[in-house]
């Protein structure tokens, strides 16, 4: 029930700021984050200087809080990171977002953004540089559909989104309606090589042909969008679809998309391949077998991407450690 603003400088963001100030990064961060190897996500789209008032003012007044230690700020968030919803059109293995949806009982507030929630974001649009939708799958939504639309380039024009989805909504009518804002870069959820594994992920036959589908039309009229987007196909690396990860790589640099390789946190449904030393060990085995081989003919976004996975995988095994991320 809290607003954004709330949550902003809520105690937990202050404890944060708090560590962050401290200088040492495993206040707030474990061993296997992805900055301990290799960098962040390799596929971040970069941001350009500030060209309208109310954006620079509030960046300068930012910065500023934030290098004086401040731990309240009474700057606006530049980025912000939302789900709109828990709905969701799939049900994979390694999510709960479901069974979470059921024991909060299906709150109208988890299904579709409340008033309160979409004016607040709305007033917060003039500041905002960066609007990372997640979900549940935000293209659900019907008012982030139109948060989307009103967040429009020639409004709004040091405003972009990042969207991350799974792909099955991205018809050409939805994507004629987003055209017009900034879209950067849409993060789409495989998880698969083919429709078999892409069933038994995510529940829903037929699947990867229609995500492939959609894939190829948004890289067709991506030109032709505000924002230009770039695509990246992520594939949330676990213990039933490992062994296809070569075959995934295949398919996306056929495509020309980036990638985005997620190593399995928890172990919903037995899939974590981090519990045993045995799976683990088989990981980095196929990775060093069947992906490294070949990994000096693939984009740096890919082998940025293949080694930080590495990273992740001989770290566990030397340090022994074997149980969910």
């Amino acid at each position: 029930d809290s607003s954004l603003l709330a949550a902003w400088n809520s105690e937990a963001m202050q404890a944060v700021r708090a560590a962050v100030a401290s200088g040492d990064p495993m206040t707030t961060c474990k061993p296997d984050c992805p900055a301990f190897h290799g960098g962040p996500q390799s596929a971040l789209p970069s941001m350009t200087a500030p060209t309208t008032r109310v954006i620079y003012d509030n960046m300068v007044a930012n910065i500023r809080e934030m290098l004086e230690g401040a731990t309240v700020l009474k700057s606006r968030p530049q980025s912000i990171s939302f789900s709109p919803t828990l709905r969701c059109t799939n049900r994979c293995r390694m999510c709960d977002i479901h069974e979470v949806m059921e024991i909060m009982g299906r709150p109208a507030i988890v299904r579709e953004m409340p008033d309160a929630l979409f004016n607040e974001l709305s007033d917060l649009l003039p500041t905002t540089r960066m609007l990372a939708l997640t979900g549940g799958e935000p293209l659900v939504s019907r008012r982030m559909r139109q948060i989307l639309m009103k967040f429009a380039a020639d409004r709004y024009p040091d405003g972009a989104v990042t969207l991350t989805t799974n792909g099955q909504l991205l018809n050409e009518k939805l994507l004629r309606d987003l055209s017009a804002t900034r879209i950067r870069l849409f993060y789409v959820s495989l998880n698969a090589a083919d429709d078999a594994m892409y069933e038994y992920i995510s529940g829903i036959r037929g699947g990867f042909t229609r995500v492939r589908n959609h894939l190829r039309m948004l890289i067709d009229m991506a030109p032709r969008m505000a924002g230009r987007p770039g695509v990246v196909v992520s594939f949330v690396v676990m213990r039933s679809n490992f062994h296809q990860l070569p075959a995934f790589l295949d398919f996306a640099s056929g495509l020309g998309t980036g990638i985005r390789l997620l190593p399995i946190e928890r172990d919903r449904l037995g899939e974590s391949f981090f519990t045993e030393e045995e799976t683990l060990r088989a990981v980095r085995d196929m990775l060093a077998t069947e992906v490294m081989p070949g990994i000096a003919r693939l984009p740096w976004g890919y082998r940025t991407e293949i080694l930080k996975l590495r990273s992740v995988v001989e770290s566990r095994l030397a340090r022994r450690e074997f149980g969910p991320l």
